[in-house]
């Protein structure tokens, strides 16, 4: 088991997987204004850690983001873009970078996550 391994058991966090998708990040679900560009960096069932790509980001722990992952780059053909909403934990200024936790998931949401998950994994970019 590695330390990474054993520092997730330890805490109770799911298996998190290393990604380079393209993500945005928004304040509204429906608002096409205010939309940020992001690179998700790793995600489990549960969350995930992003970096944003551009300038002037402007966010805080504690803030409720919506977060749209496109699934096509990821190999998952025949299904909607993944649109949820975001609790973020932690925010770095320095590396522009967050991570977050998932909210209030509607089942075909949860069930796409855990196949994004799952094809990650199958790819080998376990961390």
């Amino acid at each position: 088991m590695t330390d990474n391994e054993k520092r997730n058991e330890d805490v109770g966090r799911p298996e998190r997987f290393i990604s380079h998708a393209l993500v945005e990040v928004r304040k509204y679900k429906l608002f096409p204004f205010f939309i940020q560009s992001g690179i998700l960096l790793d995600m489990s069932t549960a969350g995930f850690k992003a970096e944003y790509t551009g300038n002037n980001v402007n966010v805080k722990i504690g803030d409720i983001l919506w977060m749209r992952i496109p699934v096509m780059p990821l190999g998952l053909r025949g299904m909607k873009d993944l649109d949820c909403k975001v609790e973020i934990k932690w925010f770095d200024p320095k590396t522009a970078r967050i991570g977050g936790v998932f909210l209030e998931l509607e089942p075909m949401s949860q069930m796409t996550i855990q196949q994004i998950v799952s094809k990650l994994k199958d790819n080998g970019n376990k961390i």
